[in-house]
């Protein structure tokens, strides 16, 4: 069984800290192997940028975003 394949991957939550060049695109690539995901960073207009599906990068597509917070897998935050 590949790992976007597992079931039990839905129940799974993944904190990454930190939501920039490397943080961002791990938690894309979480949320697409099935993970749910929060996203933390200690810069709220950086987090209010991710909640409104824009990307503070270029190698992560607003469109990226924006299906990850549809699915409900991706959490971005800048509280506990």
């Amino acid at each position: 069984m590949a790992l976007g394949e597992n079931p039990d991957l839905n129940r799974q939550k993944v904190v990454i800290i930190g939501q920039g060049y490397v943080g961002l695109p791990l938690a894309m690539r979480c949320v697409d192997a099935g993970f749910q995901v929060v996203g933390f960073d200690t810069d709220e207009a950086k987090i209010n940028s991710l909640k409104a599906s824009v990307s503070p990068i270029d190698d992560v597509g607003n469109e990226q975003i924006a299906g990850a917070l549809s699915v409900g897998r991706y959490l971005p935050t800048s509280t506990q």
